[in-house]
């Protein structure tokens, strides 16, 4: 019998003898799981003394702590021939002699007698009932180590076999509800740069993927950190044609510098254009331009936009700059914009977007756009357009022949990247109102006198020295 299923009770060994030992235990909690724990006097008991057979080649020694074991089927069958035997022998006999019509006292004295006798019989064949009533003996230690062997092996059955049915339930319930995938999503997702930034409008490389080859061209769809070389990998794989975009960069439309723009408060709370633009407009007169915290710088991936401390305006670095449109997401006020990179990177754009009208935003700021339009006026191109008091123009449009940015009165309109700056236009000189032409005299009239010359000074004549 497993020693899990045997009642076990810590003991002591007090002698030691040429074929047994004399074990003192003390019961303890296992007795509750015998079934013959009520009627078992062992189990009433704090300490017991029993006589044991050691396992040949164990040896013990006086003083050591050992496991006692006894079978739960053998506590069974002691309370059965102890207890349950005597009573039924003992109501075997009263209960007719009762009906016979013998007296109680009768009755009884000859069923207590039945008991002795029985019990004298046992005592007789005490060494026969004891064969089959055997302790077992082992070493604490021992079977501590077999309780803990036996409790791994069956956590590690029970674990196996749970994992297995585990494993064949998720096995059936994926191919019941799998979802076909087209084999072209996982060849797009890999050409694909794996920035996962959103630039494309969607939520990432994968999601690009699915929607590239859910659609019927690829007109719609741009990677704008992988560029046209991606997106021709990306229609080689579908067998789709795509036109080539021109490059982007992120520009931002603010002159608001320290110098052109003074403070008129100091914020003093948690550094976030976020969290300040939804306080309040901003700390200087211009409820338009940057706030000056640097949400755009933390919102780029790619290290391509920082703060100028000088300035206090952020600024791009071109060579890093993939287009992405984090920044411009991340600016509450619109101040970044992603425009056409230009032919070798020339671009002419309008660095203000305050639509307040001229006097107002020329007191916030010193180059803000004034909306006075001359840059449209002069525009051969149409690329300019004047709405809501801001100028705007269109990249597209423009031929970058830069005659809006001599004209214009602010510096609000830059040209970037250019090999020499353009001269300002000067304003022109107002014309001289023309001479009133004389009025005839009248015929009547005296003639005009002539001029009087202007009267030469008299020279003192020269008088003659007399000599006494």
């Amino acid at each position: 019998m497993a020693e899990g299923t045997e009642i076990a009770h810590r003991g002591r060994v007090v002698s030691v003898s040429q074929d047994s030992l004399t074990v003192e235990i003390v019961s303890r909690s296992a007795c509750s799981s015998c079934k013959a724990a009520s009627m078992c006097s062992m189990s009433e008991s704090t300490i017991k003394t029993v006589d044991v057979r050691p396992a040949p080649g164990e040896k013990y020694v006086a003083g050591e702590e050992v496991e006692v074991l006894l079978s739960p089927s053998m506590g069974l069958k002691a309370a059965l021939l102890a207890y349950f035997l005597p009573v039924v022998l003992l109501i075997a006999v009263c209960v007719p002699m009762s009906f016979a019509g013998c007296g109680a006292l009768l009755s009884g004295g000859v069923g207590l007698g039945t008991m002795a006798l029985y019990y004298v019989a046992l005592y007789l064949f005490r060494d026969r009932i004891g064969k089959e009533y055997e302790f077992r003996v082992i070493k604490e230690n021992k079977h501590n180590l077999q309780e803990m062997t036996s409790t791994i092996i069956w956590t590690v059955v029970i674990i196996a076999v749970l994992g297995l049915v585990l494993a064949v339930v998720l096995y059936l319930v994926a191919e019941r509800f799998k979802v076909e995938e087209d084999p072209r999503i996982d060849e797009v997702e890999k050409v694909m740069p794996g920035a996962n930034c959103g630039g494309c409008g969607f939520a990432g490389c994968r999601a690009f993927a699915e929607a590239a080859v859910k659609a019927s061209d690829l007109s719609a769809n741009f990677c704008p950190v992988g560029g046209n070389d991606v997106m021709k990998k990306v229609a080689s794989i579908l067998g789709y044609e795509v036109a080539e975009k021109a490059p982007m960069v992120a520009v931002v439309r603010c002159n608001g510098s320290c110098a052109n723009r003074p403070k008129t408060n100091d914020y003093d709370g948690y550094k976030s254009c976020k969290v300040k633009a939804s306080l309040y407009a901003g700390d200087t007169g211009c409820a338009f331009g940057c706030l000056g915290c640097g949400d755009c710088v933390e919102a780029c991936q790619f290290g391509a936009i920082s703060m100028n401390e000088e300035t206090g305006l952020p600024v791009v670095d071109e060579s890093r700059c993939v287009a992405c449109g984090a920044c411009a997401k991340a600016c509450p006020k619109g101040v970044i914009e992603l425009r056409g990179k230009g032919i070798r990177g020339l671009r002419v754009y309008v660095s203000c977007i305050n639509r307040d009208k001229g006097a107002v935003a020329r007191k916030a700021c010193k180059a803000a756009c004034i909306g006075c339009g001359l840059c449209a006026k002069n525009c051969p191109h149409d690329a300019i357009v004047v709405e809501n008091n801001v100028a705007y123009i269109d990249y597209a449009k423009c031929k970058l022949c830069r005659k809006c940015v001599a004209v214009c009165p602010t510096g609000a309109i830059h040209d970037v990247n250019f090999p020499k700056p353009v001269e300002k236009a000067k304003p022109a000189p107002k014309p001289a109102a023309p001479a009133a032409a004389p009025k005839p005299a009248p015929a009547d009239a005296a003639p005009a006198a002539k001029p009087v010359e202007a009267a030469r000074p008299v020279e003192a004549e020269a008088k003659p020295t007399v000599k006494e």
